[in-house]
């Protein structure tokens, strides 16, 4: 450790090799301690930057590297990270058993870049996602060759199969700052990001815990919170370690970094506002392991980020006093292996309050690279909220496959149901009375390739749906009518 300008810097000052791992957990509890008391001093000096100290390989260690597939950009070797994914697509408490590892890779780019990736088998046929980028790969015996023009972040699918994957993600070239900061190495520890204050995580540097935000702080860099160390949070004796959390906190701001394998729900955005979120890299694989939950809070804002999940990709509800409402998701790239892309509820009113409500939401100019369980764009009023003035606008679906597994095969799910009814859980529904859903524009939804698509509208057991407009919906160049499919209690115009 060394400060540095006022500036919390964390470097590795624990050595902690492989065949060591058995004493891993005694070894980091004994140096936690002495490092704490060390701390104490220097800490209350800084006026709070952590609430604990970083217990880390003195040769630093990084995340697993995934063998039998390289990538080089602009010719110099990029790691490729060895990350759960989970291409399964029905729910079980023992799910963390039945997933793959994906080679994940990551560098900052400052223009047009060469990529190659050299295979362990020979390629037949190769896609790189998203498809609006436009990118032609070339292939040769084992090895793939392709240009990237501008940062984002990519999928290489080879030989017909999207469990052969390659993660890209290219990152444009930023300078990041912090007061506290964290050097390569892998910090086994909880952070408590003081309010006014930026944790900033540099390339190579992996949290294997939480981080608190607080008003006014952030998180930022090129670094990693990683889980791949717990076990799911389902499992008898275990909890949820969620990497990102936050209470009754303002102005807070996520940047840059990727979370890996969390153990449970990913971010959980609670009773806080003027949230942004930009070039946020999700890839989860767990039970319950949503990307971004938004609980009673108001205006946040995601941007420019990659989500790859096994529950909702980006959820919001009502859990407390406060109503959801201000929030917009723009220009992401979803991957959904289970549950929905794009999701509203279905607690819409778990505090059990009254007159709860959603209102002003907008999801545009979003690429749905694979839907492959439920609908990409859904609404689910489980309780009583009124739920109004949302828009799904420019909604890309490349792969169009939901209704796998135990999913549903809709492109579009708008209720006012019971969680029981609606083919869910009862106890997802904390308010028996019905709600109603009003003023919903789904406009312009594109399905590239993949199955015919079906949709549910449906109030039946009470409450209402109207003033909905549904327009614009393609499958390859052909229209979509969807508009059998509008139920009880609906009024839907589809143009």
């Amino acid at each position: 450790m060394k400060i540095n300008d006022n500036a919390l810097i964390l470097t590795p000052s624990l050595h902690i090799s492989g065949s060591q791992s058995g004493q891993k957990a005694s070894t980091v509890k004994k140096n936690l301690f002495f490092c704490a008391l060390s701390l104490t001093a220097i800490l209350l000096l800084l006026s709070g930057c952590v609430t604990a100290c970083a217990a880390v390989p003195e040769e630093p260690e990084t995340l697993p590297i995934y063998s039998g597939v390289t990538m080089t950009a602009n010719g110099a070797n990029v790691e490729l990270y060895s990350v759960r994914a989970n291409n399964t697509h029905r729910w079980t408490t023992q799910t963390q058993y039945l997933c793959d590892q994906i080679p994940v890779g990551m560098f900052d780019m400052a223009g047009a870049t060469p990529v190659e990736i050299t295979l362990p088998l020979d390629v037949t046929n190769v896609t790189v996602r998203p498809l609006s980028s436009g990118i032609t790969a070339q292939r040769n015996g084992k090895k793939i060759t392709f240009t990237i023009n501008e940062p984002g972040q990519y999928s290489v699918e080879y030989n017909n199969n999207i469990k052969n994957t390659v993660l890209i993600f290219a990152n444009p070239v930023e300078t990041f700052s912090g007061d506290i900061t964290l050097e390569t190495g892998i910090y086994e520890q909880n952070f408590d990001v003081p309010a006014g204050h930026t944790l900033h995580l540099k390339q190579g540097a992996v949290i294997r815990g939480s981080v608190r935000l607080n008003s006014g702080s952030k998180i930022v860099g090129r670094g990693i919170i990683d889980g791949s160390h717990l076990d799911d949070w389902v499992l008898i004796g275990h909890k949820a370690t969620l990497p990102i959390e936050m209470y009754n906190a303002s102005n807070v701001e996520i940047n840059g970094i990727s979370i890996f394998d969390p153990n449970a729900w990913t971010i959980q955005i609670l009773d806080s506002s003027n949230v942004t979120i930009r070039n946020l890299k999700i890839i989860s694989s767990r039970c319950n392991s949503d990307g971004i939950s938004i609980q009673s809070s108001n205006n946040v804002t995601i941007e420019n980020s990659f989500l790859r999940t096994w529950d909702d990709g980006i959820v919001v509800k009502n859990y407390t006093a406060k109503d959801s409402h201000a929030i917009t998701a723009r220009n992401c790239l979803l991957w959904t292996d289970l549950a929905q892309s794009l999701e509203i509820g279905v607690e819409t009113n778990k505090g059990k309050r009254a007159n709860p409500k959603i209102y002003d939401v907008t999801f545009e100019n979003l690429t749905v690279l694979h839907a492959l369980h439920k609908a990409p764009i859904s609404i689910h009023n489980g309780d009583n909220a009124e739920i109004s003035d949302i828009t799904f606008r420019n909604i890309t679906v490349e792969d169009y496959q939901s209704g796998m597994g135990d999913g549903w095969n809709y492109l579009i799910d708008i209720t006012n149901l019971t969680g029981g009814a609606m083919g869910g859980d009862p106890s997802w529904t904390n308010v028996t009375a019905r709600g109603s859903i009003h003023g919903v524009l789904v406009d312009t939804v594109k399905i590239i390739s993949g199955k015919n698509p079906s949709a549910r509208f449906d109030s039946r057991e009470g409450g209402s749906i109207y003033d909905v407009t549904v327009k614009n919906l393609t499958r390859g160049s052909t229209p979509l009518d969807l508009s059998s499919k509008a139920g009880a209690n609906c009024s839907i115009t589809f143009e």
